[in-house]
């Protein structure tokens, strides 16, 4: 082999390895952002509130119990005690959570939720007057107070309970917050149903391929979903079946 024709044959092969790499790369990339697209995205689910486990509402402020238990004083917890059920037709996870809450700079407030034995963590409503946050974990908007997994119509016990910190001093005094508790019920995203594969023909044609053969200018479907042809007020119905060749 010639000198030209050995540094033609090197090139040729750094040019196929790079188109390789390139090529190994693409796919990599391609297979990540399927994977990605592929996950389903959480929804919310539907879910129902009652104060006794026997009458429910989707609405808390219909059946749900006041905090009670008179003045605060450091240590002191007052509570509400209600039931929520999973009322989807899935699986889902359901939570307390702290959504916009507010309160006076000098604020020193404990919150927990407890479901059934679970007990929740303690977290604490830091007024402007408390920049340390040495008194236990801070509320944030956004902050997991507990959290379970409920089946359809499986329903669990919530006890809220919000006090004035153990460790508050006269600074403390006439501080206010406003709790903001809320709740979701977050379940799979419904997918939708696999198109039916199309009907194997010996010997025929496909109807669908009939159909569309045909000159229609309208919608074409299969698995008994209904499709229309131009100029027509009449429907067709495809089951993916085969038609004889004439």
């Amino acid at each position: 082999m010639s000198g030209r024709a050995q540094v033609a044959a090197v090139l040729a092969a750094i040019v196929s390895t790079l188109a390789l790499a390139v090529s190994m790369l693409l796919s990599g990339a391609g297979t990540a952002s399927a994977q990605e697209t592929e996950e389903p995205a959480p929804t919310q689910g539907v879910f129902e509130f009652s104060a006794d486990g026997i009458t429910w509402s989707e609405d808390p402020n219909a059946v749900l119990p006041p905090f009670s238990g008179g003045n605060l004083s450091p240590g002191k917890v007052i509570e509400r005690e209600y039931f929520v059920r999973n009322a989807d037709s899935v699986p889902g996870r359901f939570e307390t959570f702290i959504g916009d809450w507010s309160s006076s700079a000098n604020s020193l407030f404990t919150v927990q939720s407890d479901f059934g034995d679970d007990v929740g963590v303690r977290y604490t409503y830091y007024g402007e007057d408390f920049p340390e946050h040495t008194y236990g974990p801070a509320v944030e908007v956004g902050t997991v107070l507990n959290s379970v997994e409920l089946a359809p119509r499986e329903q669990v016990r919530i006890v809220d309970g919000v006090g004035l910190h153990p460790d508050a001093g006269r600074e403390a005094q006439g501080a206010r917050v406003s709790t903001a508790i809320e709740w979701r019920l977050t379940v799979p995203e419904p997918q939708p149903e696999p198109e039916p594969e199309p009907g194997e023909c010996e010997g025929g044609i496909p109807m669908s391929g009939l159909f569309s053969a045909a000159g229609s200018t309208g919608s074409e479907s299969t698995g008994s979903m209904a499709g229309s042809a131009a100029g027509s007020t009449a429907s067709a119905s495809l089951d993916g079946g085969c038609a004889a060749e004439s």
